[in-house]
């Protein structure tokens, strides 16, 4: 009975600094290199991912990343060829979720796909000088500091579970002035995939002075901290990498110094968060 009155008031004593004074709550973790739940600083949380989630579309997906939560649809639609996108997007996002992010969200991606790192977009040809337009839903049901790991995630598994039907067209005659959408036919009994060129990944990492180092200067590096650590400090470094270790974007705001050897450090675990999430990501693929 003591032994349990005991883990009570300690319990209680952490709930309280942790309330009062968070910032020497989580130092007393984060200096030894783990965070309250045994998570060391190094090691992101565990990705969910499921396809094919919702049968109404032409390819969606759902992933859990920690505590964001992003849903993706993808719906097809056939044009006349042209140089228009042939991917367009939409995010919405819950009321808890900050428009900040989504608006960063919205930024990264636009900028992702005006660069074709997702797939060959010659595959998007229909035939017949028609072509197919990709239309992403994104939805964002939750964020914990950050939403674009689980996003760019959902986004790539979205692609690789899109489904593309078979287009008939008839013979174009000479009196034919132009293409008559109407006449399309659409056989969905006879599909294809895409075949993606890469599936870049996206991964924070947030640069946090521990009370305890011997200099004011040291910093430890932590990947994929939730909100409250991330209330902690502004030094941040947002990633997103490809194969070939092939640098996306990378950004870095604080007051820190990015040296070479925390650079370094980081570079390491994107990569090793690369490898993680395309070979999860190539084995739903292959189910």
């Amino acid at each position: 009975m003591e032994t349990t009155d005991s883990n009570l008031l300690s319990l209680a004593s952490g709930e309280l600094l942790k309330k009062f004074d968070p910032q020497k709550y989580f130092d007393q973790f984060l200096s030894e290199g783990v965070y309250p739940d045994g998570r060391p600083v190094s090691q992101f949380r565990e990705s969910n991912v499921k396809t094919s989630v919702d049968r109404e579309s032409d390819g969606s997906s759902y992933v859990q990343q920690g505590g964001a939560c992003v849903s993706c649809t993808v719906n097809l639609s056939v044009a006349i060829s042209s140089s228009e996108p042939g991917v367009l997007f939409t995010i919405e996002s819950l009321g808890s979720v900050s428009e900040d992010l989504i608006t960063d969200a919205q930024n990264f991606l636009d900028r992702l796909l005006s660069k074709n790192v997702f797939f060959d977009i010659s595959q998007l040809d229909a035939g017949h000088n028609l072509r197919w337009t990709l239309h992403l839903k994104i939805m964002v049901l939750s964020s914990d500091g950050f939403i674009m790991d689980a996003l760019l995630t959902a986004v790539n598994a979205a692609f690789m579970d899109t489904k593309f039907p078979s287009v008939f067209y008839p013979e174009i005659t000479e009196e034919d002035a132009t293409i008559d959408l109407s006449k399309v036919k659409i056989n969905r009994e006879k599909i294809s995939r895409l075949t993606l060129k890469d599936t870049p990944v996206y991964s924070v990492y947030v640069l946090y002075n521990s009370w305890n180092a011997a200099d004011v200067d040291e910093c430890i590096v932590l990947c994929d901290p939730n909100k409250e650590i991330c209330e902690l400090t502004q030094n941040r470094c947002e990633i997103i990498i490809g194969k070939n270790d092939l640098i996306y974007e990378m950004s870095y705001a604080g007051k820190s110094a990015l040296t070479e050897t925390i650079l370094s450090e980081i570079m390491i675990c994107a990569k090793r968060r690369y490898g993680k999430i395309s070979e999860g990501l190539n084995k739903i693929r292959a189910r």
